[in-house]
């Protein structure tokens, strides 16, 4: 966690008291949207809380004029509206999100199937498994467009899929369509995927084979025409397990392995294009030590609540890694770097103290992934804690003011462990590689744990039920049993 001021500490602990279900947002009540108060504590006022984007005192703030709502109006330039002059136009909107289809893929490092389930009915269900002929190591999902692009790093591949979306759960899934596969030449081995669905862009980070290295080559597709996407120019990237993208800003997040370091580039253009000023210093901001090695793990870009997160994996040290970024968006010819840098991000305060003593809070033994909601800002942040026995795996719902909520309440009253079910009964405790994803549309969690006797044989996928207000519940079978995976899940896609 970070530390700044009284403040922020103040602001943790009214998310510590005051977060359970039910709990009121601004804007609940008549008035506290323009009463310069923080009526749910989580460091927002007014019109500057997402909870108020729809109240009448705010509604109409589309952040291009000089209003002094609080607001990013990004009003230190002359060019606040779309005037057509090419600079520093941040007037631009945020898109529709994608409705979901209510379907999750999973690929597995281990073993060569492709698994699509049902989460869209009543009860969850296998729909299909497709045989790929050989292990994933990432998958990246256009919701858009309904693509799906699978990454093989041992095949040095990268497979591009059309995935069905059904109209009713009653409606069968089509079968994913492979229309195009990208060879990567020796010696670069592709490694992860992300995509923009709205400039049409894939980005593959790929490592050379063998022994160590100090940069990471980016190559650039555009999928306008799946079928045959064509060649950008291959860049250089820091080395990265941990990258996101704001594809609404054209901005891309890259966590530096080497240097712990967090670096946004600006690629609206054919390159990229560091945004100005120093790259975050993350072991300046998150400096405490112990025995475990410090990692920014799989970072996660909201663009429509402006935030960068990712987990600080570290033992003992483990939290939430979260920055604010200008809620600017690049309009006319104008992109992000014209109105905004490195220096603009704000690091954000979460629930897990990791100042205090172990004996005086509820501590982490690891962290994996944080996935947050689009709507509410809320968050769902797979982790590892001590369940009394050994380390195990669970999910811990947060706030959008980053405290957290009570979801099953099956550690220190908050979080949902990831455990085998039998009769509709809890069994074995699991442990996960950090494969997840959130269908918000129809409020599931979905997590994933693998055969640690045995990383080859299949593993468990984690369903949960999430209310409004982030009470949760395992979401089971017909027969109170478990959906299953491949060998090691290594990437999932809430489609």
């Amino acid at each position: 966690m970070v530390r700044f001021s009284g403040l922020w500490a103040a602001l943790a602990a009214m998310a510590l008291f005051t977060a359970c279900p039910g709990d009121e947002r601004e804007g609940d009540a008549p008035g506290e949207c323009e009463d310069g108060e923080d009526n749910d504590g989580d460091g927002r006022i007014d019109c500057d809380d997402p909870s108020c984007k729809s109240a009448p005192a705010c509604s109409g703030d589309d952040d291009t004029g000089d209003d002094d709502t609080g607001d990013d109006d990004d009003t230190g330039d002359d060019d606040t509206g779309d005037d057509d002059t090419g600079d520093d136009d941040s007037s631009g909107v945020l898109p529709d999100l994608a409705e979901a289809a209510g379907v999750v893929y999973s690929v597995h490092y281990l073993t060569d199937e492709l698994i699509a389930y049902r989460i869209d009915g009543g009860e969850p269900s296998e729909a299909l498994e497709v045989d790929l002929g050989t292990p994933a190591h990432d998958l990246a999902l256009d919701p858009y467009n309904d693509l799906l692009f699978v990454v093989h790093d041992v095949a040095r591949q990268v497979r591009v899929m059309s995935v069905d979306r059904p109209g009713d759960p009653s409606d069968d899934l089509g079968e994913p369509s492979t229309l195009a596969t990208l060879d990567f030449a020796s010696p670069a081995i592709p490694r992860f995927a992300l995509v923009d669905p709205f400039a049409r862009r894939l980005y593959v980070a790929a490592a050379p084979s063998g022994g160590q290295f100090s940069e990471m080559e980016l190559h650039v597709f555009d999928v306008s025409d799946p079928g045959s996407p064509s060649t950008l120019p291959v860049e250089t990237i820091p080395v990265t397990t941990s990258w996101g993208i704001d594809p609404v800003r054209q901005v891309l997040f890259i966590a530096d392995l080497t240097g712990d370091e967090l670096v946004l580039y600006d690629v609206a253009g054919d390159g990229l294009e560091p945004l100005d000023g120093d790259p975050i210093d993350l072991r300046a901001l998150y400096p405490q030590e112990n025995n475990t090695g410090f990692q920014a793990r799989n970072l996660h870009v909201d663009p429509w609540n402006h935030r960068v997160l990712a987990a600080r994996a570290q033992g003992g040290l483990s939290e939430l890694i979260a920055f604010e970024y200008p809620a600017g968006i690049p309009a006319g010819s104008s992109t992000y770097g014209d109105f905004a840098s490195h220096g603009d991000l704000v690091p954000l305060d979460d629930f897990f103290d990791v100042d205090l003593p172990l004996e005086d809070r509820p501590n982490l033994l690891d962290a994996f992934t944080p996935l947050s909601d689009p709507t509410s800002g809320n968050i769902m942040f797979v982790v590892s804690a001590w369940n009394g026995l050994a380390s195990t795996s669970m999910v811990v719902p947060m706030t959008q003011g980053l405290g957290v909520q009570t979801g099953c309440g099956d550690y220190e009253g908050f979080g949902c462990w990831y455990q085998s079910h039998y009769g509709g009964n809890p069994s074995t405790y699991m442990v996960t590689d950090g494969a997840a994803c959130v269908d918000w549309t129809h409020g599931v969690m979905v997590g994933t744990s693998y055969d640690t006797y045995d990383e080859a044989n299949p593993g468990l996928l984690h369903l949960f039920r999430i209310d409004a207000g982030q009470s949760m519940e395992p979401w089971l079978t017909a027969d109170g049993g478990d959906l299953t995976t491949g060998g090691l899940s290594i990437a999932v896609a809430c489609h």
